[in-house]
């Protein structure tokens, strides 16, 4: 998420610490999009809200600013595996061709898959299809109650600790 200056403060960007890094660096841009394209913050989940958001969106656009410079469009282009990818009819095959360009821009497939997409070179229907099976796993929080037992000290008190308070009350105000 991110947050616009206010009160004389600068603006805020907060990733999520138990996404992969590359993950962060997408999200770092991506709400730093929110800071300058939008001149506010958002908070974006785009599995909660699905793809379905307008070409024109703060949330396209945002992803498209990332997407641009983490995967240029006129490297994308000149790959072998993206034009391999974005005409395959197989999943799995079209998975294994997205794979060689996640490692070579050390990006997700869902990214590559975006980037294809923006390019023009996957249409809207193969995109659709193809989008719910690039779904990262998802990963179960720890218990609380195990934050506890292992310091007796509550996770929200743990977190007061670590952000700082004044933080913690800004965001919270």
């Amino acid at each position: 998420l991110s947050l616009p200056a206010a009160s004389g403060g600068p603006p805020v960007v907060f990733v999520n610490q138990g996404d992969w890094i590359h993950a962060r660096i997408f999200t770092l841009l991506h709400e730093l999009g929110h800071l300058v394209l939008g001149h506010e913050g958002g908070i974006c989940d785009p599995w909660r809200s699905g793809i379905g958001f307008g070409r024109g969106s703060i949330e396209a656009r945002c992803n498209q600013l990332a997407g641009e410079v983490l995967v240029p469009t006129a490297d994308l282009r000149d790959q072998r595996a993206a034009t391999l990818a974005a005409g395959e009819r197989d999943d799995s095959e079209a998975m294994r061709h997205l794979a060689v360009l996640r490692n070579r821009y050390r990006v997700s497939d869902q990214v590559i898959w975006y980037r294809l997409h923006d390019t023009g070179l996957v249409g809207e229907a193969r995109f659709a299809a193809l989008w719910p099976k690039l779904r990262p796993p998802t990963r179960r929080k720890r218990p609380e109650t195990l934050d506890e037992e292992r310091s007796g000290i509550p996770r929200w008190r743990m977190a007061r600790s670590r952000y700082g308070g004044q933080l913690i009350d800004a965001l919270l105000g």
